[in-house]
């Protein structure tokens, strides 16, 4: 079975309906970004301010700190533990 995802632009109060493109932007410094579904005559003034604007990457996860975690022998690995 196939499953389609079709998304609509949702440009201010009187939506389209045309297909949409998902755009999600933010400040430098935010946390979190903002998120819109835009067709392709909504996202024209977004897409020309883009055009001038130069490539960055984007911030990567910050790693999730590695703790250490005591085992427990159980009935099937105390075969498998070294005395």
């Amino acid at each position: 079975m196939a499953v389609q995802t079709v998304k609509v632009c949702d440009f201010g109060d009187g939506a389209c309906g045309k297909s949409a493109t998902t755009y999600r932007l933010w400040r430098d410094g935010d946390s979190k970004a903002t998120s819109i579904d835009l067709c392709e005559e909504h996202a024209a003034p977004l897409e020309a301010v883009m055009a001038v604007g130069e490539q960055a990457e984007l911030p990567t996860k910050p790693r999730v700190r590695m703790e250490v975690t005591p085992l427990r022998t159980t009935d099937k690995t105390r075969p498998l533990k070294k005395e």
